[in-house]
C-alpha cells in the first residue's frame, strides 16, 4: 500500500472576506462520516485581511501555504487527498506530487472556473482565482520560490468550465491547454472523452474538484455558483471511468459552503474515493 496523506487545509482568505468555505470545510471534517486519519494545516480566522502584491490576504496565505508544504514534505506521501477551503489550498499538494512523480502527472481541473488569473489580471485580487496559473507560470517572486516545480501547460486539462475571464481564455489559447467545456458532451460522451484523455494524459492523474462544477440547481452549496454544470451522478460516472483507466495519485475537494453532508451523496462519494487513493 502506498504512503497516503489526508490533508485538511481550510484556507479561506483566497476568496476575500467571506468565511463560507471555512465553515463548509469544517462541516465536512467534523462529520461523523469522516473516520480516517488526517493532518491539519492551521489557518487564521482573523477578520481583517490586507492586500499586498495584488493579492488579498497575501501575508497570511503565504505563511499558511508554507506550513502546508512543510507538513506534506515531512509526510512524504505517494498520494494526497486535500479537503480544502478554496482552490488555492491545493497548490502545495499538486506542487509536491508533480515533483514526486517527476512531471509524470496530469492535473484535471474539474471546475466551473479556470483559476488562471494572475495577481495583475485579477479584478477581485482573490487568490482562489489564481492557483492553476501559479502552478504553471512564474507570477510572484515569493510564491515562485516556494512552489518552483512548475507544471507544463500540457500537464493541465480543464473540464467543466463555464465562466472564464478574457486573460484566462488568452492564456489557454496561447498555451494550447486542452479544455472540455461542453457539459452535454461531458455527460453524454464520456467514453470518447476518456479515449482522448488516454492519448494526451499521463497515467497518473490529480483530480481537482471544485464543487461549483456541478449543476447549480442540483448542488447550490458552493461559493461561486455558475448556471448549468454537471449532474452529481454524471461526475461520479466520470470519476469511476477515470479510475478504471488511470492511477489517481491526488485529489482535492474544495469550495463547499453547506452545513450538513449526512445526506449528500456526492461528498460522501468523494470522501470515500479520496481517503483511499493508496489502495
Amino acid at each position: 500500500m502506498k504512503q497516503h496523506l489526508n490533508l485538511f487545509y481550510p484556507q479561506w482568505q483566497g476568496s476575500g472576506e467571506s468565511k463560507d468555505i471555512l465553515r463548509g470545510a469544517k462541516t465536512i471534517i467534523n462529520s461523523k462520516l469522516v473516520n480516517f486519519p488526517f493532518k491539519s494545516v492551521a489557518v487564521s480566522e482573523e477578520d481583517n485581511i490586507n492586500q499586498s502584491n495584488d493579492i488579498l490576504g497575501y501575508d497570511l496565505i503565504i505563511s499558511q501555504l508554507k506550513n502546508a508544504q512543510q507538513i506534506i514534505d515531512e509526510s512524504n506521501p505517494e498520494t494526497i487527498f486535500t479537503i480544502g477551503g478554496g482552490c488555492d489550498s491545493e497548490i502545495p499538494s499538486i506542487n509536491y506530487l508533480n515533483q514526486f512523480y517527476n512531471n509524470n502527472i496530469t492535473v484535471l481541473w474539474i471546475d466551473a472556473h479556470g483559476d488562471l488569473n494572475t495577481p495583475k489580471s485579477s479584478d477581485s485580487k482573490h487568490f482562489h482565482g489564481m492557483p492553476l496559473r501559479i502552478l504553471i507560470e512564474n507570477v510572484d517572486n515569493e510564491l515562485d520560490e516556494v512552489f518552483k516545480y512548475k507544471l507544463k501547460p500540457s500537464q493541465a486539462i480543464l473540464i467543466g468550465q463555464r465562466d472564464l475571464d478574457k486573460p484566462e481564455i488568452d492564456f489557454i489559447r496561447k498555451n494550447e491547454i486542452s479544455i472540455y467545456d461542453d457539459i452535454n458532451k461531458i455527460e453524454n460522451d464520456r467514453k470518447n472523452i476518456i479515449e482522448q484523455l488516454k492519448e494526451i494524459s499521463s497515467d497518473n492523474l490529480y483530480l481537482h474538484i471544485d464543487l461549483d462544477v456541478l449543476d447549480n440547481i442540483d448542488f447550490p452549496e458552493v461559493l461561486v455558483p455558475v448556471e448549468g454544470g454537471i449532474k452529481s451522478n454524471q461526475l461520479i460516472g466520470l470519476i469511476e471511468d477515470l479510475r478504471k483507466e488511470f492511477t489517481i495519485v491526488g485529489m482535492g475537494l474544495v469550495e463547499y459552503t453547506g452545513s450538513d453532508i449526512s445526506n449528500n451523496s456526492i461528498i460522501q462519494y468523494l470522501l470515500s474515493i479520496g481517503s483511499h487513493l493508496s489502495e
